[in-house]
């Protein structure tokens, strides 16, 4: 009986396992997309879209299709006539697609850029831009950051850089290439080394056997008086390329080698030892330096080869100087910068100073200038920085080789001449005709700081900041052009609390907050490298007061720059926001937000 039960059930079993597979009234769980089956969920399945067509979803014609998950694509339907997307100018549209109807930037107000069409069929005018901006005039117009040799007051230094030339290009933007941190005397970024900071590497760490280790300008090692020595270096005898080998000097002494004294040795190396060989000075005395500029040619191949500065002086060469030099000497008065210039013909130059005459190794060089290659000029500047007059021995040199060259000296541009040249906004009293009415001030009396920059500390500023009145909701200032403002407040000259400079043109706004009432404030620039800060003071044109200050990013990045203050105190007080920029002006939004 058991088993004649289990054999009827069997058939049952199969038959509502059946039914559970395929369901009885098309349950969610049952729905498979991609079966050409239109079932409950799906909007179509493959070819099977019901009564749908592109017709019955709102298009005047077309193709309707389905998507792989089994939903409508209208994406081959046509509009209708008279439906943005379709190209023609219907209705209240301003545009359609790449149809402007005719319309430039120009045409709404602006002064130039690309005008666009938004999905909406309305204009974007977004690329459009204000500000009559004409590079190439040497005046800094509109979003500019330099025209020409016009920097706006920048340097490398101001841009984060440690040294260098800051160009501009023809585009009137920052040419930053000449710029570099390299020269710190710090081993960071990507420096190898860094003037005589080598980082705690020598020659042997390096993998060589001995010999002397070297910085480029470019902070890299310059290996190329490094040595391997020769297995048999040590021996006594004078093998292969050695030119001596301990007391063994291959007959050679100081004189044979064309200096006037002293005493030869060999180095570990088995080459010549000279620092200990002495020379008479023979250098071409050219007087006192007057002012009047001094220019000579001179040819060194009829003069000697004896000095060599390869960096073992302050501030002196990276690099050998082996070839035939002429030497200068000239007596400079005291607190008298110059402008030591050496072209060759074809010879890869060396141009360097001491105070020391039989300084041969540059153990006394103050400057030195070896930048160049095969016909490329040499420039340094040297101050007599002492209270005495000082005579300077000048080495007109060369990598290797000798050649005619010319060589110029003259008075430096330096800050504390009494003149504005170089860098100088001011120098002393001297201001090139500027006073505070030309810094966009209403009066005063204009400064010059020991730097030769203007001190506008002495200038009186009447404020135009505009009032926002009372902080009670959120307050939303759109496509604000901060080059219709004032370019007179500066962050960094006070307690830098934005930590750069913000020299280019601000738009300052006036609020009042309750007391214990905070607000966040954010200054989204339009390709504009913006700052923000706050003052308590409007006439803080320096920001000696400020209270808070923002200037994380750079123009590159598209970041706002975001800050928030409180009012701690027990009574209303009034902030002074300053919308600024690092340089130039643009267009940008602001937002104050309740907090």
């Amino acid at each position: 009986m058991r088993e004649t039960l289990q054999s009827r059930l069997v058939p049952v079993l199969l038959l509502v396992s059946t039914f559970v597979a395929f369901g009885c009234g098309g349950g969610g769980d049952d729905v498979v997309c991609g079966n050409g089956v239109l079932e409950t969920g799906e909007m179509c399945d493959g070819a099977e879209l019901g009564s749908a067509t592109c017709l019955t979803e709102g298009f005047g014609g077309g193709e309707l299709t389905c998507t792989s998950t089994c939903t409508i694509d209208t994406s081959a339907c046509i509009p209708l006539a008279g439906e943005c997307g379709n190209g023609q100018i219907d209705g209240d549209e301003e545009c359609d697609g790449a149809n402007l109807n005719g319309h430039t930037c120009a045409d709404l107000g602006f002064d130039g850029g690309d005008l666009s069409c938004t999905a909406a069929c309305q204009f974007d005018t977004r690329g459009c831009s204000k500000g009559q901006v004409a590079c190439g005039n040497g005046q800094i117009d509109g979003d500019e950051e330099c025209d020409g040799e016009n920097m706006n007051g920048r340097t490398c230094e101001t841009q984060g850089f440690e040294r260098g030339d800051l160009g501009c290009t023809q585009d009137c933007l920052f040419d930053t290439s000449a710029c570099s941190s390299c020269g710190n005397g710090r081993v960071d970024g990507h420096d190898q080394c860094d003037g005589s900071n080598y980082g705690g590497h020598s020659c042997r760490s390096l993998g060589f056997d001995g010999g002397s280790l070297s910085c480029t300008l470019d902070c890299q090692f310059n290996t190329s008086d490094c040595v391997m020595f020769q297995e048999d270096c040590g021996n006594g005898e004078i093998d292969s390329d050695e030119q001596c080998d301990g007391s063994n000097l291959n007959g050679q002494t100081c004189e044979k080698l064309g200096f006037d004294g002293g005493e030869l040795a060999c180095a570990a190396d088995c080459s010549f030892d000279m620092a200990g060989c002495t020379v008479i000075c023979r250098a071409i005395d050219l007087g006192t330096f007057n002012g009047t500029m001094i220019q000579r040619t001179d040819d060194s191949c009829t003069s000697t080869a004896h000095y060599d500065a390869r960096g073992t002086g302050s501030g002196c060469l990276n690099y050998h100087s082996i070839g035939n030099e002429i030497v200068y000497s000239l007596t400079v008065p005291a607190g008298e910068a110059l402008k030591v210039d050496m072209v060759p013909t074809d010879i890869d130059a060396s141009l360097w100073v001491t105070t020391d005459c039989g300084d041969i190794f540059g153990r006394q060089c103050v400057a030195g200038a070896d930048a160049g290659v095969g016909g490329e000029s040499e420039t340094l500047v040297f101050t007599n920085d002492t209270s005495d007059t000082v005579t300077y021995y000048i080495i007109a040199d060369a990598y290797k080789d000798c050649d005619e060259f010319t060589l110029t000296i003259t008075e430096a541009p330096y800050c504390g001449n009494g003149i504005v040249d170089g860098s100088d906004e001011c120098d002393g009293d001297d201001f090139n005709s500027h006073s505070c009415a030309s810094q966009g001030f209403d009066g005063g009396e204009l400064g010059c700081t020991e730097d030769c920059r203007f001190d506008t500390t002495g200038c009186t500023y009447d404020c135009r900041a505009v009032d926002l009145g009372t902080v009670t909701e959120d307050i939303e200032i759109t496509y604000e052009d901060s080059c219709q403002g004032t370019s007179i407040y500066d962050a960094q000259r006070g307690s830098n609390c934005t930590g750069y400079s913000t020299g280019g043109k601000e738009m300052v706004y006036r609020i009042t907050l309750l007391a214990g009432n905070s607000v966040q404030i954010v200054m989204n620039g339009e390709d504009l490298d913006t700052s923000l800060w706050v003052t308590t003071v409007c006439t803080d044109v320096t920001g000696e007061l400020c209270i808070a200050g923002a200037d994380r990013f750079t123009k590159s990045d598209n970041q706002p720059e975001e800050l928030s203050i409180t009012n701690d105190g027990a009574d209303a007080m009034s902030y002074y926001i300053v919308a600024d920029a690092n340089y130039g002006c643009g267009v940008f939004d602001l937002s104050i937000r309740v907090q």
